[in-house]
């Protein structure tokens, strides 16, 4: 399917309307990659992998939008981080984000999610927002 500039306007006001609906910034990202706006469509995709870096679809699409925008190293990152997750089965710890920067897997565990008694028992190494040290 491809994508007019009058298509696209409206989708992209749909977006500026609803800016944390993943599904339709998704959409956007996509028509604009379809339409030759690689750039564009690699910035929702870091747009939406932001708040979910481990959202498949968007990591797939990242990964075609920053080939094509020419950011090949960018492109090598989204891949390895769907390799990761492959590997990973899909499983993840109920609160944890991974995070894949330039050769380097950084886990963070958010707000004591998949916790047990055990963990109070051993130092935390985990980075927790909000929590002092």
């Amino acid at each position: 399917m491809t994508f007019d500039a009058h298509a696209l306007e409206v989708l992209r006001q749909a977006v500026a309307d609803a800016p944390a609906d993943v599904a339709l910034r998704l959409r956007l990202a996509g028509a604009l990659l379809e339409a030759g706006q690689a750039q564009d469509a690699w910035h929702h995709c870091t747009r939406i992998l932001h708040e979910h870096p481990d959202h498949v679809e968007t990591l797939r699409l990242a990964q075609k939008a920053a080939a094509a925008a020419g950011v090949s190293n960018r492109a090598e990152e989204y891949a390895a981080t769907l390799a990761s997750l492959a590997g990973e089965g899909g499983k993840r710890v109920s609160g944890e984000k991974q995070f894949h920067v330039r050769g380097v897997s950084l886990r963070l565990i958010q707000g004591g999610a998949g916790r047990d008694e055990a963990d109070d028992e051993r130092p935390d190494t985990a980075f927790r927002p909000g929590e002092k040290r």
